[in-house]
């Protein structure tokens, strides 16, 4: 069965139980549309349950939190009555509208007998003054919304029909592996499936439109504004191995005559199990191509290879006026009719996420530091033409 990178990070985490979409989401480290469109595919494979729950929540709306701080009407009456002893139904101190619904209230709950008279209505209290159970509940949902399960029900019932309160109803989603799902190996998706890796190359380019945005906003190198990425990937894949050696070698033909900016720029890096990672970048390709870049990854093991085509993965719009275009392409964070484009989607909405969420980042502070010595290593390399030795003193 082919699963997806998502959806096995989503069936690891769910080994260990069933989870809420916010909770499989930070111990995945996915964003939270990823999740759920991970858990839809995973369903729709037979591999996980969806279950939904919704519970309703009580509040009171204004007229409900007026009563709470000024009595309900009846509760009103039966103390004013206490005091006055027997009266006409004109005489409450209440307002038109609450005069025509305390009638029964009194009644009901045994405040109060009536008695007609050729005057109007008499109201005889009875004595009784306690409490029923709506009046705190009333108070308390002014405060602060209450579940369905957290309320006495006989009182609920009583200030529903009394049109006090609002409700809202909260639908409560969480994953769970089915049978299948339990039962399905991850074994074959992870580990050794090509032996132990030999080594490693990545290829990298760009049009020359896109390069010259790059270059002309920074002096910096292609190993730092483009091979960063690889490498960074490269060696979080390759753990725990480390770089102990570099050497790199730029050309430039095209921006090198307007600036110091190389065309391209190729580095070797030697890890500590004698590995090695071959990684190129350059930003002059011709403008038929689409920004996104033409990128492909060879891994050779000792027991097979693995090789990755990822390029023109872009939207191509072709017309008779234009020709090919790729309006999709972009710098990161550029505007694109209704959304913003570029390759840093996934980056972006990850990092937020974490900041947000408080989540963890897939990325160490480590990591990213060893990096950044590599890349800064491979400019040096290609300054002085000699291989760079790591980690560096200096």
């Amino acid at each position: 069965m082919d699963l997806s990178v998502n959806e096995v990070k989503l069936l690891k985490v769910l080994k260990n139980g069933t989870l809420s979409p916010e909770a499989a989401s930070m111990e995945s480290n996915l964003g939270e549309k990823e999740t759920m469109s991970a858990a839809s595919w995973l369903r729709s494979k037979g591999l996980v349950k969806i279950s939904e729950s919704s519970t309703k929540f009580y509040f009171t709306n204004e007229e409900g939190k007026r009563y709470a701080e000024q009595g309900l009407p009846e509760r009103r009456a039966v103390e004013w009555l206490n005091q006055a002893g027997e009266s006409l139904l004109s005489e409450l101190p209440l307002h038109d509208d609450e005069s025509k619904v305390v009638i029964g209230w009194l009644k009901r709950k045994n405040f109060a007998d009536l008695e007609k008279t050729d005057e109007g209505l008499k109201l005889i209290p009875t004595g009784n003054v306690d409490e029923t159970s709506d009046e705190p509940l009333l108070v308390r949902l002014s405060k602060s919304s209450l579940s369905e399960k957290e309320i006495d029900p006989d009182a609920l019932n009583l200030l529903k029909g009394r049109q006090l309160l609002n409700v809202k109803e909260e639908v409560e989603r969480t994953f769970s592996l089915t049978d299948e799902g339990n039962n399905f190996s991850l074994e074959s998706l992870n580990e050794n499936l090509i032996g132990e890796p030999v080594t490693c190359l990545v290829s990298r380019h760009v049009t020359r439109e896109l390069g010259e945005k790059i270059s002309g906003r920074t002096a910096l190198s292609p190993a730092a504004m483009e091979s960063t990425h690889d490498l960074d990937f490269l060696l979080w894949c390759l753990q725990p191995r480390k770089p102990i050696k570099v050497y790199s070698q730029t050309s430039g033909k095209l921006f090198s005559k307007n600036s110091n900016t190389p065309d391209h720029q190729w580095i070797l890096v030697t890890l500590d199990d004698g590995m090695t990672i071959s990684v190129g970048g350059g930003w002059i390709l011709p403008l038929g191509y689409p920004n996104y870049s033409h990128t492909w990854i060879e891994v050779i093991g000792t027991d097979g290879s693995l090789f990755i085509d990822d390029s023109h993965k872009d939207v191509q719009l072709n017309t008779v006026k234009d020709g090919i275009r790729y309006p999709m392409s972009s710098m990161p964070g550029e505007p694109v009719e209704h959304t913003h484009a570029g390759p840093m989607h996934e980056e972006t909405n990850h990092f937020v996420n974490a900041v947000a969420l408080n989540k963890q980042v897939l990325v160490k502070p480590e990591e990213a530091k060893t990096v950044m010595e590599l890349y800064i290593a491979a400019d040096l390399s290609a300054e002085t033409g000699e291989p760079v030795i790591l980690p560096r003193n200096n």
